[in-house]
């Protein structure tokens, strides 16, 4: 090797040798015997205070204190230590997403660039595994259902190549991820009349819904705008998977689109 690569490869290997996979079984493990040493802090913790009622006890309970307050603190660091190795960043995730994506343009015939934004954000693995599937239908649905022909995008003045966002970010104690296309939008008419012909809402209902209460319904089971079966939509599995899906795991999506102009999905 030439000293510049056999340089190159030393740091790699290092910054291998650093890295270890775990299991997030053991992991979780882990998380269980940490909560029984929780357990056990709390009841050391109710013993103290009698043991503090005792005048002639008094020196053996002020250095039990002080070692019951160290042990809290070397166990929240050991919490807090299991908790950031379960953390991975999006980004790993996003990789997979972008071969979806130019997957399903070439499927469609559609030219779409995608483009991401913290990717360095990081969030627990479990969690990370049970996103691929709604990230994966979220990005299906802006190719099959959102991003235009380039054709017409020609004819409409956008760029005949579609743009598909993913944005990361932390929120507080939580983590926001949007799905955001440039494309058609929802037409709330058509979204309306869908709804109806499926008996997923009357007439009556349907004359007092505002657009943003319409374009919810694309939530509801059995919901679909396409007009064939295609390895892509019409299947059935729609965005009311997608929505249970993300509230299993503790979270919420929200949908804002603009006709024309585009589609935007939150998850929290």
């Amino acid at each position: 090797l030439a000293p510049r690569d056999a340089g190159a490869e030393a740091i790699a290997v290092r910054a291998v040798a650093k890295t270890v996979r775990v299991d997030i079984s053991k992991l979780d493990h882990l998380m269980n015997v940490i909560g029984e040493l929780g357990i056990v802090r709390s009841a050391v913790g109710r013993v103290l205070d009698r043991l503090g009622a005792r005048a002639d006890l008094r020196p053996i309970t002020a250095e039990l204190h002080r070692i019951h307050r160290s042990f809290e603190r070397h166990l929240e660091a050991l919490q807090d230590g299991v908790l950031d190795v379960r953390m991975v960043p999006l980004g790993q995730t996003f990789d997979r997403l972008a071969r979806a994506v130019r997957q399903v343009a070439r499927e469609h015939d559609k030219e779409v660039r995608l483009v991401v934004n913290g990717g360095d954000t990081e969030i627990d693995k479990l969690i990370v595994e049970e996103l691929i599937d709604p990230l994966l239908h979220l990005i299906r649905n802006a190719v099959g259902h959102g991003i235009e022909s380039r054709e017409l995008r020609a004819r409409l003045g956008k760029d005949p190549t579609g743009i598909i966002a993913l944005n990361a970010y932390q929120k507080g104690n939580h983590v926001v991820i949007e799905v955001e296309d440039d494309g058609a939008g929802i037409d709330v008419q058509r979204v309306l009349a869908r709804a109806v012909e499926r008996h997923l809402v009357d007439v009556g209902t349907a004359r007092e819904l505002d657009d943003h209460a319409i374009r919810q319904l694309v939530f509801l089971p059995g919901f679909s705008t396409a007009e064939e079966v295609t390895d892509l939509s019409g299947r059935g599995v729609g965005l009311d998977v997608v929505r249970t899906n993300i509230g299993r795991l503790g979270g919420v999506i929200d949908l804002h689109s603009t006709t024309g102009i585009g589609t935007k999905f939150t998850l929290t």
